[in-house]
């Protein structure tokens, strides 16, 4: 924003702390890229550099609040970065079925666009709990059960790799899944895009 309030003039002054600038006309400064109309560090799914081109554009600040991380607010994921949060203190509306595992305990939902024949490699990892991560198209919650896509899942130890079968939304669900589904706590997660 232009700031006048100085006697020598004005100047320029903005903060463009990932999540505190609005992206509304799809363009953000140099290094961060416009996901869910809010500028964020990260890479584009096609490689280019996120704002590589977006330096001398219109951004305003943005007062809206943190995604709650859920079906109907899920939070934005930019492929090939890693997310951290915690599922302590969550509930647990996401309940799925992975290879005949039903997948139901405290959960975060971030949604990532997908397309056709891409591959999604989900890496979740946490000291606090047996943490894993699946993705569903569409996200629907309790009593439903989606089955995931692909069939499976990823743990802590085992990443899980995922041909999309459509050009959608996927909605990556971190659960804590059994055998411990009311365990909880702080996990992070890599999504990467081949």
């Amino acid at each position: 924003m232009l700031d006048c309030g100085g006697l020598a003039g004005c100047w320029f002054n903005a903060d463009y702390t990932p999540g505190k600038v609005a992206c509304r006309d799809g363009q953000c400064p140099s290094g961060l890229a416009c996901i869910a109309e809010v500028c964020v560090i990260g890479t584009l799914a096609d490689g280019m550099t996120a704002g590589s081109d977006a330096a001398s554009h219109d951004a305003r600040p943005d007062t809206s609040t943190p995604a709650e991380l859920t079906c109907s607010d899920p939070g934005a994921f930019i492929a090939d970065t890693t997310v951290t949060g915690s599922t302590a203190a969550r509930s647990n509306t996401v309940s799925a079925s992975c290879n005949g595992t039903v997948m139901n305990g405290h959960d975060a939902v971030y949604k990532i666009a997908g397309t056709l024949g891409h591959q999604l490699t989900l890496t979740p990892h946490s000291a606090a709990y047996p943490v894993t991560a699946y993705a569903i198209a569409p996200c629907t919650v309790a009593p439903a059960t989606p089955t995931c896509v692909g069939n499976g899942y990823a743990t802590d130890t085992t990443p899980f790799t995922i041909t999309l079968p459509a050009t959608t939304d996927y909605y990556i669900i971190v659960d804590g899944g059994n055998p411990s589904p009311t365990a909880s706590g702080a996990y992070s997660l890599t999504i990467a895009v081949n």
